[in-house]
């Protein structure tokens, strides 16, 4: 049984770069010559390129998960202080 890695909705990167891109769903891979292939491994994916809506079937081993904010980010550094109060110096 495979592992998946993400759900719909990440948003992920090819590990060689390129776009942020949303997972769509998992889905079956169509071969040049015919027939369909499930490995549990194909991710259907979707981006934004110069206005247009792109998609494309990836390996998710080929993928990485994005993060939102960047962990330099004000928001990203206080993610952990939800719902702790506030404490002034």
């Amino acid at each position: 049984m495979t592992i998946r890695k993400f759900v719909a909705g990440d948003r992920v990167q090819k590990r060689s770069g390129g776009p942020i891109m949303i997972v769509q769903k998992y889905c079956l891979r169509q071969h040049v010559f015919g027939g369909n292939s499930h490995s549990g491994h194909d991710v259907e994916c979707v981006w934004y390129e110069n206005g247009r809506r792109e998609s494309a079937i990836f390996d998710q081993r080929t993928l990485s998960k994005v993060s939102i904010f960047p962990p330099s980010s004000h928001v990203y550094n206080n993610i952990g202080n939800i719902g702790k109060p506030r404490v002034s110096t």
